[in-house]
């Protein structure tokens, strides 16, 4: 026969547990293996990304010469990627393949693919896009609390950082609900 005990941890314990993210918002314990991903492994995966109906030539559209976007085919989940003049990057998914921005879903819960393998994606294309507009900061944060987590991991990773720096871009830290990075 098994004993079970239940540890209900004091506010100190539970702080540290929120500061490490390691709980969801239903204090459900983060995969490991999507914290493993988050803090170590998460590199960028190459992908065909367009303004054409093959998501594929590699163009970005620029519309009032401030907002820039283009869009790729993650396989059965379209995304868009955005990028506006203040730096402000954003991505939205929708499972019918369309050429209009107001289409897509930028609503995490609603992401039809693997948020880990979909942001390896959009974060190859940000820096495509970064390349191409050459834009002097960028900045994100998340919608919601379990994005905004996410975000926090992200911008820890060597990997991500390295990549940025690459192209010119240093991480500058968090200004209000902002992860920032300005170019060198």
């Amino acid at each position: 026969m098994s004993t079970f005990i239940k540890i209900t941890p004091d506010q100190q314990e539970w702080d540290m547990l929120s500061e490490e993210h390691m709980l969801t918002d239903n204090l459900k314990m983060l995969n490991f293996k999507g914290y493993l991903a988050l803090t170590e492994s998460l590199r960028m995966t190459k992908t065909k990304f367009g303004t054409n109906s093959s998501m594929s030539n590699g163009k970005i559209e620029t519309n009032f010469g401030t907002h820039h976007h283009t869009f790729f085919d993650a396989g059965n989940t379209y995304v868009f990627v955005g990028l506006v003049a203040g730096g402000e990057v954003g991505f939205g998914t929708s499972s019918e393949f369309s050429l209009d921005v107001t289409d897509y879903d930028m609503d995490p819960k609603n992401f039809r693919k693997s948020s880990i393998v979909l942001f390896s994606k959009v974060f190859y294309v940000i820096v495509e896009m970064l390349k191409q507009t050459k834009t002097k900061e960028v900045r994100f944060s998340g919608d919601n609390a379990n994005l905004e987590r996410m975000y926090d991991k992200v911008v820890k990773n060597k990997y991500f950082l390295d990549e940025l720096d690459k192209i010119g871009y240093k991480y500058r830290g968090k200004l209000g609900d902002d992860h920032y990075f300005q170019k060198k």
